[in-house]
């Protein structure tokens, strides 16, 4: 792959990345087109939201329509769409299996992290999630502190 030199580079680049983790682990990515991230409009008149809120560092500061944003806040914003896009627990399976350390895969980062440790029942919880109709968020949030609550002393 060649260097990264501007925005459309870098979504380039991940396009790229994506394929190449998809053929690494065996994924399908053709859930892909349906998420909701992919309908996000990156132009807003003179403004441009580049990296999108995916895309970002959540210890990051970027700068939005000229003015500073957290990648905190940004991250924020992801989330609540992922909440409520169809294919919230593809992305988040496709983000388990392929071990993606970076991005907002439904849930945050350091979550996802936790979830790779033990992919079986990562999977497990992804997929009673969705067949329950409770979003990823929901789902791991309830995990977390059933986890939690489990190391606590009696």
């Amino acid at each position: 792959m060649e260097p990264v030199d501007d925005d459309d580079d870098l979504i380039d680049w991940a396009e790229e990345y994506g394929v190449l983790i998809g053929a690494a682990f065996g994924l399908d990515k053709s859930w892909a087109p349906r998420g909701r991230c992919r309908q996000w409009d990156y132009e807003d008149g003179d403004a441009t939201f580049r990296p999108s809120p995916w895309h970002v560092a959540s210890s990051s500061v970027v700068e939005v329509a000229g003015e500073p944003v957290s990648g905190r806040e940004l991250v924020k914003v992801a989330l609540i769409i992922c909440a409520g896009c169809p294919v919230q627990w593809d992305c988040a399976r496709y983000a388990v299996r392929g071990m993606m350390q970076a991005g907002t895969w439904a849930m945050r980062i350091t979550f996802l992290r936790d979830l790779q440790k033990d992919q079986p029942v990562a999977l497990a919880l992804l997929d009673a999630a969705e067949a329950s109709g409770v979003s990823v968020q929901v789902a791991v949030d309830a995990h977390r502190a059933s986890v939690d609550k489990a190391l606590l002393p009696a």
